[in-house]
């Protein structure tokens, strides 16, 4: 487009040249002919020349001229610088009047100026008087080849110009076209180096490198998702297979005459209703994590978390009377959360305690309150989780190898359904070492409404 407007613009100028140039010089041809009608017309009345004034010599060169009278006809004719000849005159054809000199062809092919006078002292009628264009043609000639020549060349060096910014421009497309195609070819970590932001090129590469970060990070968290989910996929299914293992094998234990004997017969039954048992707790925790992966909003209300967490500590006690487990005041504290998914999260926390300490180790579920947030952990006095394992905890299925693992331990799923909660709630779970020896696991809620 700058080129075209370039262009236009230096043809108007050649052109506005040109013409400038033709007025000019036929301006001038007409101020040589009015010096030169007085000499033309003595010349026509007979009259003695004097010497002309040195300005008027060399316009008188070539000159014509034609007296007209009164009835239209042409009569005599002169020329300064030798006879004239039929092919030696301008066409009398198309006449100019008077004040009014105009352009005329000549028999022999020069062009003439051609302007009219009234005729003065003893000439009646109009005098012409012409003059040779051949000069002025000459001239105009050589412009208008000049003109042409420098436009044309000034318009390639334009072209030529825009053509080297346009491929300077397109440089860094042409960066990011190789950058597209490695990333189409599967180098996700590939970015545009061209991010100049004054530049519109610049800001696309901005945007195409934030658009590929996201993308980035997108093909990663589902490549995380994934292996998450056939880790999680195979851990179920080896969780899954060891109760119905059981219950296959005491059910062929029972066909094979277990059931003669009674006493057998009642720790088959015992056996396969405890495997049921587990196996329905797994599975009611799988149905439990499928429900919170689906991004479900829990149904937050203000609650007295104190209240729950009593409650959470009475349960524990009837499943280990043997056991000192100690809760929090009656000072109400509120929080905004689910009652029933905090419930869980309580009990998951509390079994989780009891069942990976030593028989009478002493838990506490205590309070504190922060501005906005409330803290919730859960204390206790057993041997505690290495400090590698204070992230992996609460990964499905994961368990600890350490002192912690006992005969009674489930199969992994209930501290990661805590931490489930807790993140669907917009809260934080942790685990920290407790003074002295063992496990706080902390959960921290928002008190706002």
């Amino acid at each position: 487009m700058m080129v075209v407007l370039s262009a236009a613009a230096l043809t108007s100028v050649a052109a506005l040249t040109f013409t400038s140039m033709r007025s000019f010089l036929l301006q001038r041809t007409d101020e040589q002919l009015d010096l030169v009608r007085l000499p033309i017309g003595a010349k026509l009345a007979g009259e003695q020349i004097k010497e002309p004034p040195r300005e008027v010599q060399h316009s008188l060169v070539n000159v014509y001229g034609i007296l007209r009278g009164p009835d239209g006809r042409f009569g005599q004719e002169t020329r300064f610088g030798g006879g004239v000849s039929s092919a030696d005159r301008p066409v009398l054809e198309d006449l100019p009047v008077i004040g009014e000199p105009k352009s005329v062809e000549g028999h022999a092919g020069v062009r003439y100026r051609l302007a009219a006078y009234p005729a003065f002292g003893p000439l009646q009628g109009t005098l012409y008087v012409a003059m040779p264009l051949t000069d002025v043609d000459a001239t105009l000639d050589r412009l208008f080849v000049l003109v042409v020549v420098i436009t044309s060349a000034v318009l390639v060096a334009l072209l030529a110009f825009a053509l080297s910014l346009v491929r300077m421009g397109l440089r860094p497309l042409d960066k990011m076209e190789a950058t597209a195609t490695a990333i189409a070819s599967g180098e996700f970590h590939r970015r545009i180096a061209y991010v100049d932001k004054t530049t519109e090129v610049g800001r696309l590469g901005l945007a195409l490198n934030t658009m590929l970060g996201r993308i980035e990070d997108a093909l990663d968290q589902r490549s995380r998702s994934e292996q998450r989910l056939r880790t999680f996929v195979a851990d179920a299914s080896h969780e899954l297979r060891t109760p119905l293992t059981s219950i296959l094998g005491y059910a062929q234990m029972f066909r094979r005459g277990a059931a003669a004997d009674p006493d057998d017969l009642r720790t088959v039954m015992r056996r396969i209703e405890d495997e049921s048992s587990r196996m329905a707790r797994l599975v009611e925790d799988l149905l439990v994590l499928a429900r919170l992966d689906d991004g479900r909003p829990p149904r937050c209300a203000e609650v007295d978390v104190a209240a729950l967490c009593r409650d959470a500590v009475l349960d524990a006690r009837l499943h280990e009377p043997g056991r000192v487990i100690s809760g929090p005041g009656d000072e109400p504290v509120l929080v905004v959360a689910d009652a029933d998914q905090v419930r869980q999260v309580l009990a998951n926390l509390l079994r989780n305690a009891v069942t990976h300490t030593p028989p009478g180790t002493p838990v506490d579920v205590r309070l504190t309150k922060s501005g906005d947030e409330v803290a919730i952990d859960v204390v206790d006095h057993g041997p505690g989780i290495p400090a590698e394992y204070h992230e992996r905890v609460f990964d499905r299925f994961f368990r600890v190898a350490a002192g912690r693992e006992r005969d009674s331990g489930g199969a992994g799923l209930g501290l990661s359904i805590a931490a489930a909660v807790v993140s669907a709630h917009g809260g934080q779970i942790s685990v920290l070492d407790t003074p002295g020896g063992g496990a706080t696991f902390r959960v921290v809620l928002s008190g706002r409404t």
